[in-house]
C-alpha cells in the first residue's frame, strides 16, 4: 500500500494492469441489493408500495411463468431493478415507470413522500407533477441547510423501508396527471400563471387571443388645392340695371 488509500491502489492497478472489471448491474443487485417477493401483473411489479417497475422482455416472460418473482433493487439508485423467475437463470432488468423517483435513494424516496404527505395526510390520489414540485422545493431547502445542521443518517435498512412505505402509500394510488382542455392542474388554481385554461387580464383582444392592432400616428388631412376653373365660352355679358339708351313713351 505504501501509505496510499485503497481507492488509489485500486485505480492504479485497474489503469496499468486492467485487473478489475466493472461488475454487472443485475449481478450486483442480485447479490447486494434488497430482495422482494412480488406478484407481477400487466403493469409490472410494485416495490415498496409506490415504485412501479416493468419492461417488455419481462412482460413476455411473465406469460410462461406463474407465481411470484423475486425483485432486487439497489437502495442507492432506484432507477432500475432486477427480476428473477423461479427456475429461470436469466435475470430481467426492469425500468422505473415513475420518473419523479428516478435517481433517488430509498431514504430520499421515503423522505420525499413524508414531506408530500405532511401537507395532505388523507389524500388518496397522488399526482406526479405535485410530487415533482415538492422534490424541487425539498432540494432547494437541503442546499440551504448544509452539513452543519446535523442532518439525519442518509440510509435506512430494509425493515424500516418496508414499514414506512406501507404507511405512506396505504389505500392510495399513484396516477399520471392529465389536464383537460381549458382547466388547470389539481391544486394549482391559485398559483398557476400560464396554461391552456388561463387567460391574461386585459382588453377584449387579449381575451380572444387576437393580436392587437398596430398603433399608428393620427393622419393629418392635407389641404387640397382648388380646382382650376375651366375656360368658359366668350359671350357678351348681360348688363343689369338701367338701359343704355333712352326711349320715349307712346
Amino acid at each position: 500500500m505504501s501509505g496510499r488509500r485503497p481507492a488509489e491502489v485500486y485505480q492504479e492497478l485497474n489503469e496499468t494492469r486492467e485487473t478489475f472489471r466493472l461488475l454487472d448491474e443485475d449481478l450486483r443487485r442480485v447479490h447486494l441489493g434488497w430482495p422482494f417477493k412480488l406478484q407481477p401483473n400487466d403493469e409490472g411489479v410494485r416495490v415498496l408500495e409506490g415504485l412501479f417497475y416493468s419492461s417488455d422482455k419481462f412482460q413476455a416472460a411473465r406469460e410462461h411463468h406463474q407465481g411470484k418473482v423475486t425483485v432486487y433493487i439497489d437502495p442507492d439508485d432506484l432507477s432500475f431493478a432486477t427480476a428473477v423467475f423461479p427456475r429461470d437463470p436469466e435475470p430481467y432488468r426492469l425500468a422505473l415507470q415513475t420518473t419523479v423517483f428516478a435517481d433517488l435513494t430509498v431514504s430520499e424516496f421515503l423522505e420525499l413522500m413524508t414531506q408530500y404527505r405532511r401537507e395532505n395526510p388523507e389524500l388518496t390520489t397522488l399526482y406526479e407533477d405535485r410530487i415533482a414540485k415538492v422534490r424541487l422545493e425539498r432540494q432547494d431547502q437541503l442546499k440551504k441547510i448544509g452539513v452543519e445542521r446535523r442532518l439525519p443518517r442518509s440510509y435506512v435498512n430494509v425493515g424500516e423501508a418496508r414499514k414506512k412505505a406501507k404507511s405512506l402509500f396505504a389505500s392510495s394510488r399513484l396516477v399520471t396527471t392529465h389536464v383537460p382542455i381549458d382547466t388547470v392542474a389539481p391544486g394549482t388554481l391559485a398559483t398557476a400563471i400560464s396554461g391552456p385554461g388561463i387567460l391574461p387580464l386585459g382588453g377584449a383582444s387579449l381575451i380572444d387571443h387576437e393580436p392587437a392592432e398596430p398603433s399608428s400616428m393620427p393622419t393629418i388631412p392635407t389641404k387640397n388645392s382648388k380646382p382650376k376653373a375651366e375656360n368658359l365660352p366668350s359671350e357678351t355679358p348681360v348688363r343689369l340695371g338701367r338701359p343704355a339708351e333712352k326711349g320715349e313713351l307712346s
